[in-house]
């Protein structure tokens, strides 16, 4: 369990932008046919419906959406199998349990304690509905038996703000935002 102690000062841009330009160039290089490196916010209109399209999945949450909404939604806008094609794993990012440092806990099984005194007090963030961590949240919960409410952000970088505030009590978060921020 990692304790926060203070904010990453350059939170706008995150580890599948930064992949992504690093790698998009020599893909690049080895193609032929015209290939766009497609933002979170989506691709312009003026793509040519021929052209292939390169999305680096953030394990977080864009990931989560392909892999994991088929099994929590009847009906989804696309068919993982039919709609995408993986290419390669690029590289594997792990969560880690983070709570603020006013928090009144050092280990996990204090932290289990905390949530059995005080149901539905405490809350979690987590970087979407469906997301690992929403998902190992919610595993946690069900195993540890605890009553912790969900905080759903726009990422794990949104939520950071909040959980070094100690307006959010916990997060299974990317362990690349967490680590900076340890003590």
């Amino acid at each position: 369990m990692a304790v926060l102690e203070r904010a990453n000062a350059d939170t706008g841009i995150g580890w599948s932008s930064l992949v992504g330009r690093c790698l998009f160039p020599r893909w690049l290089k080895t193609q032929i046919q015209r290939t766009f490196l497609a933002r979170a916010s989506g691709l312009r209109r003026s793509i040519t419906p021929n052209a292939r399209i390169i999305r680096l999945l953030r394990p977080s949450s864009e990931l989560g959406q392909m892999v994991i909404s088929p099994s929590l939604y009847e009906t989804l806008s696309f068919d993982p199998l039919r709609d995408f094609a993986p290419i390669s794993q690029v590289f594997i990012a792990a969560n880690v349990l983070a709570v603020p440092p006013e928090l009144p806990v050092k280990t996990v099984a204090e932290l289990v304690a905390l949530a059995k005194a005080e149901p539905g007090k405490l809350s979690y963030g987590h970087a979407g509905v469906g997301t690992s961590q929403h998902l190992a949240t919610e595993l946690f919960k069900y195993m540890a038996h605890v009553d912790i409410a969900p905080v759903p952000y726009r990422g794990t970088t949104a939520l950071m703000p909040d959980l070094l505030a100690n307006r959010i009590n916990m997060s299974f978060a990317n362990i690349v935002n967490v680590v900076p921020l340890a003590r």
